[in-house]
């Protein structure tokens, strides 16, 4: 066994060493990036919340259903589910 130095990344997350403060950081800011990017794409975006309680809801179209049934809703709640007990 020999001695590589200080790790950099570890199992997905960057280490980062503060030797002035003696803090050792981890972060999974690749991982969070990738899911973004990944269910950004296919038309997720943010909306604030609580909604304007006076906004009208309108019935979506048959477009506008389909797409949503295309998203991967499972896939992108387990990924955050990942990202918020491993970190």
């Amino acid at each position: 066994m020999r001695d590589e130095g200080e790790a950099n990344h570890f199992l997905g997350m960057a280490i980062t060493h503060d030797h002035d403060q003696g803090t050792i950081t981890l972060d999974q800011k690749k991982y969070t990036e990738m899911i973004v990017d990944e269910y950004l794409e296919t038309g997720v975006w943010p909306y604030s919340t609580p909604v304007n309680p006076k906004e009208k809801l309108i019935r979506p179209t048959w477009e506008e259903i389909r797409d949503a049934r295309s998203v991967d809703y499972r896939g992108a709640v387990g990924a955050l589910l990942y990202l918020a007990t491993h970190t």
